[in-house]
Order: structure tokens, then sequence, then C-alpha cells
């Protein structure tokens, strides 16, 4: 018998460039902890805030327009 491993299923508002912007957020916070150089943190700062508006921003679009192309059926707001 083989077991097999079910992840996570990755949220629908985040996107492809995200993950990436994501990934290079976690490599300037690796190269920080590494150097402690305070230009490193200066660009791990920019880059973390950055994500994190680009998240929120992202998951409220997603919400409103979701909610809003269910706004008819309240049925529909549990589906997909």
């Amino acid at each position: 018998m083989r077991d097999t491993r079910i992840g996570k299923r990755r949220s629908p508002w985040v996107t492809q460039s995200l993950l990436q912007k994501m990934r290079s957020r976690d490599f300037l916070k690796k190269k920080f902890d590494n150097t402690k150089d305070l230009n490193d943190w200066n660009l791990y700062k920019k880059s973390r805030n950055e994500v994190n508006n680009i998240l929120k921003q992202s998951k409220r679009d997603y919400f409103l327009s979701h909610l809003d192309w269910a706004k008819n059926d309240p049925k529909k707001t549990r589906s997909s």
C-alpha cells in the first residue's frame, strides 16, 4: 500500500507572481540572518511590506468579486 500525502490547497488569491515575491522576500530574510547588515534588513523590510500589501489587496479583491458574483444566490458563496 502506498501512502499519498495530501497538501493544503493554495488560496485562490495567491498568484504565481505573488509566490515569486514571497520567495524573494524569504531569500532576503535569510540573507539578512547570515549577514546582519542594515542594508539587507532594509531590503527585506521593503519586500515584506510590499508582499503584505499585495496579499491584502489580492485577498480583498478576490472576496469582493466572489461575493458580488454570488449576491443574488447566497448558496453560491459556499461553492468554489
